[in-house]
């Protein structure tokens, strides 16, 4: 069912950017912009370094990004939200006047990087002007998406690194875009823990098919240097701060059923059953002594994986009791 419902929202999607793009003239491409050239065998070594660098960085931004939110949460928590935003704001447009590279979704910042307009001091300084901005701004809750953002990161890591090995004469320098490139992927890898996710949208979106084996190795190094480091994945980061935000000020509660406090049908008289799975199985074996039936039929939506997996695993638990479920 997932996979249908995925499938349908991507053609209806496809099919809507296809018409919008007949009529309006407007091309509807993520980057218009398809890299040609792949890294021959002999210099696939690069996507290796390039994967390695992109995944150590990703360790450092996500440390960044939750001590960040640390500081605004111990620190900063009594500056109303509105304050925040307008200080960002502010901060925002100062730094893209001045850099306007350092700004906005990072779109045109790929586009350059890729066509090597911008000398390795200016991405230096770019870098961490975006990440700064990036890391306050979305634990002040102001941000918008993450995925430009974080594409544009990768591409300016990739791209210092494809710079740094053609200054040392480590590499042809007809490498340097798709090595930049292949930081993109590598830091999607790295930041969300997805590399095949990452490897078909570098194949699809930017690489093609013929750097697939260069694609490969940069996400899988990207993706293992952060699996063995421990460190949490930028993405699952983010979700469990805005978690903890939504459930700040309020109150856990455990229920016996399906129904919450918030429910009208809630009663508290009926309380919460004690767990004692000793005396659980004590009464079930007084039941079937006293002649009851211990071996139940529940029926469930086959169609709903979750409810059956559920259902499996009671069915499971009572079954160490002394309760046959089928």
């Amino acid at each position: 069912m997932l996979f249908v419902t995925s499938s349908v929202s991507v053609m209806a999607s496809m099919a809507t950017s296809a018409v919008f793009e007949h009529f309006t003239g407007v091309k509807t491409a993520l980057f218009d912009f398809r890299i040609t050239a792949s890294l021959p065998i002999s210099s696939v070594w690069a996507a290796l370094i390039c994967g390695i660098l992109c995944g150590a960085f990703a360790i450092v931004f996500t440390r960044l990004y939750r001590y960040a939110g640390h500081f605004l949460s111990d620190k900063l928590s009594a500056i109303p939200l509105g304050v925040k935003t307008a200080v960002i704001f502010a901060v925002c447009a100062v730094s893209g006047y001045f850099v306007i590279s350092s700004a906005g979704s990072g779109h045109s910042l790929v586009e350059g990087i890729l066509e090597s307009h911008i000398t390795w001091y200016a991405l230096a300084g770019i870098l961490v002007l975006r990440v700064l901005l990036l890391i306050f701004a979305n634990n002040a809750g102001v941000t918008g998406g993450l995925f430009l953002p974080i594409l544009a990161i990768g591409a300016i890591v990739g791209s210092l690194s494809a710079k740094a090995l053609i200054g040392m004469g480590l590499l042809s320098s007809e490498y340097y875009a798709v090595t930049a490139a292949l930081g993109m992927v590598a830091f999607m890898s790295a930041s969300s823990r997805t590399p095949v996710m990452a490897i078909a949208f570098g194949a699809e979106a930017i690489l093609g098919a013929s750097a697939l084996f260069p694609t490969v190795i940069a996400a899988a190094a990207a993706y293992l240097t952060v699996e063995l480091s421990g460190e949490v994945a930028f993405s699952d980061t983010v979700i469990e701060k805005k978690t903890a935000s939504e459930r700040r000020g309020k109150k856990c509660e455990i229920v016996d059923a399906f129904l919450c406090s918030a429910s009208p049908y809630y009663s508290e008289a009926l309380g919460v059953t004690e767990y004692d799975p000793e005396k659980a199985q004590t009464l079930i074996a007084q039941a079937k002594a006293d002649g009851a039936n211990t071996s139940l039929v529940w029926y469930c939506d086959s169609g709903d994986s979750t409810f059956v997996s559920a259902v499996e695993l009671i069915a499971a638990l009572m079954e160490e009791l002394g309760l046959k479920i089928e």
